[in-house]
């Protein structure tokens, strides 16, 4: 009897650890979420800088993302509105592919392609974010009051010196998972990606450079100048040693 009791109580046991786990593994689409970005490249911290979230999918308790009209590609044979392709570019299969799969399939380049269509639209259709701001002293922006589901970002391009900082469209689930704890996190902190890109002027770029003519090829002339004013020079500075070494010659032969 005490066995049976105690094999029981390990059963009831084990059954409230795997309901435990899987009402964390739950989505509670009630919850109200916040997510912080932050906008930087290595130590170079942006401050000022306007990011803008966009609303484009929902997320139901399961974890399965349903893309809002606007952002639903696989309704429209991979075109926006207007007629313009998904892929815009050679790689036709890719994007046939990525339209066929649900974004829980998607693979990490496939979710960046599908970032840049949604922004796509979004200019295309003059979308409105649901909520925008500009970062502060650490690049740091908080956006909250945010329901459960997928949103799209996009920080503006800063210009600092020679450089132009473009951060790329990204998406975000929320909530996201902690894999570490095993549970889903409504309150989380994201890094947006940036890139640099070089700012080159007309003369850097093929410009009438003074210099250099149009083939980059070094010009000779300002060289010429050069030699013949030495030359010159030269020639001046022997004629007057020649003169002041006669000079000396007639005053010792008059001794």
């Amino acid at each position: 009897m005490k066995k049976r009791r105690i094999f029981f109580s390990i059963i009831i046991f084990l059954f409230t650890l795997v309901s435990i786990r899987a009402k964390a593994l739950t989505i509670d689409t009630n919850v109200i979420g916040q997510v912080e970005l932050d906008l930087k490249y290595a130590d170079l911290k942006f401050e000022n800088a306007n990011i803008a979230i966009y609303k484009v999918g929902s997320v139901d308790e399961n974890g399965h993302v349903t893309y809002l009209d606007d952002f639903n590609y696989q309704d429209t044979g991979g075109s926006v509105e207007g007629g313009e392709d998904l892929d815009n570019g050679p790689n036709d299969d890719l994007q046939e592919e990525t339209v066929s799969k649900t974004f829980e399939e998607l693979k990490a380049s496939e979710i960046d392609e599908l970032a840049r269509k949604m922004y796509d639209t979004i200019q295309t259709n003059n979308i409105e974010p649901i909520d925008s701001g500009v970062t502060n002293k650490q690049g740091f922006l908080i956006f909250k009051n945010l329901n459960v589901g997928l949103y799209l970002v996009k920080a503006e391009s800063v210009v600092d010196d020679n450089y132009e900082y473009i951060s790329a469209p990204q998406l975000l689930l929320l909530p996201t998972f902690d894999e570490i704890n095993d549970s889903y996190v409504y309150e989380f902190a994201a890094m947006l990606k940036v890139e640099a890109k070089e700012i080159t002027t007309g003369d850097e770029t093929g410009g009438n450079d003074k210099g250099n003519n149009d083939e980059g090829i070094p010009n000779t002339f300002d060289a010429i100048i050069l030699y013949l004013s030495i030359f010159v020079v030269a020639v001046v500075g022997i004629g007057v040693v020649v003169y002041y070494i006669k000079k000396s010659k007639r005053k010792d032969d008059e001794k």
